[in-house]
């Protein structure tokens, strides 16, 4: 679990609409102020991407840039600065379009837009 998953106090206001049981294991009670600053810099990417419009978008063309800067910043906080570092450091690679990327870029870009491009 990573630290600012929100995966604990997200899962408790949920209990009771959509879900019909809900098991919490471990978690904390509240966010901590890091990790509402985290979610706030999410949800700013996804209010500000311009097919946002007020959650009243197409379903076929949603905020789906705003969706994936929100993503990345997400699986960045799900790791460690040192586990990064371990699995990725400074190694370089090729993009499709045969850019030199980081090994980190590519894990982003790979994690976000294949889950989005499923979406939309």
């Amino acid at each position: 679990m990573g630290l600012c998953e929100g995966t604990g106090p997200d899962g408790l206001e949920w209990q009771g609409t959509v879900v019909l049981f809900l098991s919490n294991f471990t978690n904390n009670q509240q966010h901590s102020a890091w990790c509402i600053g985290w979610s706030e810099a999410q949800r700013q990417a996804i209010y500000n991407d311009a097919k946002w419009q007020q959650g009243r978008y197409a379903p076929d063309d949603g905020p789906a840039g705003g969706l994936a800067a929100a993503r990345m910043t997400a699986m960045l906080t799900y790791r460690s600065f040192g586990s990064f570092e371990t699995r990725f450091g400074r190694k370089q690679q090729h993009s499709d379009d045969k850019k030199e990327i980081f090994g980190v870029q590519s894990y982003l870009f790979y994690q976000v837009f294949h889950q989005i491009s499923a979406h939309w």
